[in-house]
């Protein structure tokens, strides 16, 4: 990532570290105060649901840690290669960032539906979970009666459903890296394109063009 080639790999390294130390933290607290729910908490909170509080959502916390500083990071890194830009190739830098404005408003649309099928994913996760645990703990009573058939298709109905929206996510993933991957492609082409069709002094060589080419990199993830 950029903040890596700015600060090197430590930089990542003891991020990693403080985020590992907030996911155990976080654990911890959940599972301390998972003993001490009252009756009327437990009625509405199903194991499915702390299992996937302790796991999924605790390692999105510490998955965030390492990219917290590009909060602050990425306008800097915007500015200076904007003006680095505007320096090699004048005002014919303002088409190339505009496509990349144009790919916020795609990119949120992706997102938000993402953030729709993710949450629908892990409702059908701790339901999964929750007959399961049902499952395991009346394994005596179901092989008694012969019910395995039935709770294993339940549990399989459940699981499908889940997969469906994973496939769901996984697409829209797809499409959010072709976007994030034809970025600088787009952006350098309708640059370099207004660059040289707006005057005839303009000339493209390969000084401007690879400089040009790796400031844009570097402008994709900010």
């Amino acid at each position: 990532s950029t903040l890596q080639s700015f600060f090197g790999n430590h930089y990542f390294v003891v991020m990693f570290k403080i985020g590992m130390r907030i996911r155990t933290a976080l654990t911890s607290a959940i599972y301390r105060k998972s003993l001490k729910l009252s009756n009327s908490a437990r009625r509405d909170t199903t194991t499915g649901e702390i299992v996937n509080l302790m796991s999924a959502d605790v390692q999105r916390v510490y998955s965030v840690m390492p990219y917290m500083h590009n909060v602050w990071a990425d306008p800097m890194i915007i500015l200076l290669c904007m003006y680095f830009l505007w320096m090699e190739l004048g005002p014919s830098v303002l088409a190339g960032v505009g496509v990349l404005l144009l790919m916020i408003p795609f990119n949120g649309f992706i997102a938000s539906y993402q953030g729709r099928f993710q949450k629908a994913q892990m409702e059908r996760k701790d339901e999964r979970i929750k007959v399961t645990n049902e499952l395991l703990n009346g394994i005596r009573v179901i092989k008694l009666y012969g019910w395995e058939m039935p709770f294993i298709d339940k549990v399989y109905c459940i699981r499908n459903r889940e997969i469906g929206q994973l496939e769901k996510i996984a697409y829209l993933n797809c499409c959010s890296y072709v976007l994030w991957t034809a970025a600088p492609f787009i952006v350098s082409l309708v640059t370099f394109a207004v660059y040289v069709l707006s005057s005839s002094e303009h000339v493209l060589d390969a000084k401007k063009a690879f400089v040009a080419l790796s400031l844009f990199d570097l402008l994709r993830l900010p």
